[in-house]
């Protein structure tokens, strides 16, 4: 039965159907043997799908590359992240330190800052429950490879399967099925993590994007009277750094300091004008309830020297009982953009792509 994890957990990802509560518990028994240490094979596609064939990317090997004419995806399974976003023909909008390219991660290490895009089940604000400060990560959440399987579509998109076990006191089996649409430059991940034992911290879904050479980035801005930038860490950033246009904080991303900032609310996008290219992001959530961080659904953070952004997206909190889960579908878009806009100007540029974003 535990051999047969990867398949079960494949089909059951791209159900459309809700799974009867019996055959929850029989993908459940084997998901926690699997976090608690079991031996799995790889997962697998689809029999009817074709297979993806791994390539080598930056010295790494066994990745796995979507494309299509818009857009180039690379995922790299033994870091446990995407590495590769562009435009294609342009270069990657995704951080990747040269120092640590191709290099396997340390056993045991709580993090290692590579760059790319990955996923946390639990909120920083929950990690001192199970460790002794909120940074670095918690052992339990320390890096490790993930499981990995990629496959085309009928219709002609591109899928990879990204699954990770996390072992006590999180006990959690967590997937990301990234699919690259056939024609635009869209990709959609759906992200979900299973309750596979008892946990002492309600799990989020939190997605972490870091993008090299940022110019601008955008946020959601609040009701009008009510605070449009929560400071996390770091403190406040100076007023001149961001201007609010209307529905949309557009923030000086050039500006040197290094800053945590939430918006809170419940619109959970995000977006950053990168040198190269625009990138956004909208999480569609599957269950409501309090956002982590004082009800922040997205986060931004800039490093000391404006070397690069994190735009992040947090599901709302959830404890599922035992053999359910929490899910959602996060969309991101990458276009061509005119850095000659003004503030406001490429504010209401954003608002426009966003509104065909759709789970």
């Amino acid at each position: 039965l535990f051999l047969q994890l990867p398949r079960v957990l494949t089909e059951w990802e791209f159900m459309t159907v809700s799974v009867s509560r019996h055959f929850t518990i029989f993908i459940l028994a084997i998901a926690m043997c699997s976090v608690g240490g079991c031996t799995t094979t790889a997962p697998e596609a689809p029999s009817e799908r074709a297979r993806i064939k791994p390539i080598r990317y930056a010295g790494w090997k066994h990745c796995i590359e979507l494309k299509n004419e818009h857009m180039r995806v690379v995922i790299v399974p033994s870091v446990g992240r995407i590495m590769h976003i562009s435009l294609t023909g342009r270069p990657n909008m995704l951080r990747l330190d040269p120092e640590l390219a191709g290099k396997r991660l340390p056993r045991g290490e709580p993090f290692v800052n590579i760059g790319g895009d990955w996923l946390w089940p639990v909120a920083q604000s929950q990690w001192d429950a199970i460790a002794e400060a909120n940074w670095p990560p918690p052992e339990a959440l320390a890096e490790a490879p993930w499981k990995a399987n990629a496959w085309v579509n009928k219709d002609g998109s591109q899928s990879c399967l990204l699954m990770r076990g996390y072992d006590a006191p999180v006990h959690s089996w967590v997937t990301r099925v990234i699919t690259l649409d056939r024609r635009l430059p869209r990709i959609r991940i759906r992200q979900r993590a299973l309750q596979a034992g008892p946990s002492i911290v309600p799990f989020s879904l939190w997605n972490i994007t870091q993008l090299t050479q940022p110019v601008r980035a955008f946020l959601p801005a609040g009701a009008q009277g009510t605070a449009d930038i929560l400071p996390m860490i770091f403190g406040d950033p100076p007023r001149e750094n961001w201007v609010r246009c209307n529905d949309t904080i557009v923030y000086n991303a050039l500006q040197a300091g290094q800053y945590k900032l939430g918006i809170p609310g419940t619109n959970a996008w995000i977006a950053a004008e990168t040198r190269h290219a625009l990138i956004l992001e909208r999480a569609f959530n599957a269950s409501d309830g309090p956002y982590p961080d004082g009800g922040c659904p997205v986060e931004l953070y800039l490093s000391p020297n404006s070397e690069y952004v994190e735009i992040e997206t947090l599901s709302p909190e959830s404890s599922p009982s035992t053999g359910e889960s929490l899910e959602n579908t996060l969309v991101i878009e990458c276009h061509p953009f005119d850095h000659s806009l003004d503030d406001c100007e490429a504010g209401a540029k954003v608002l426009d792509i966003l509104g065909g974003l759709t789970p």
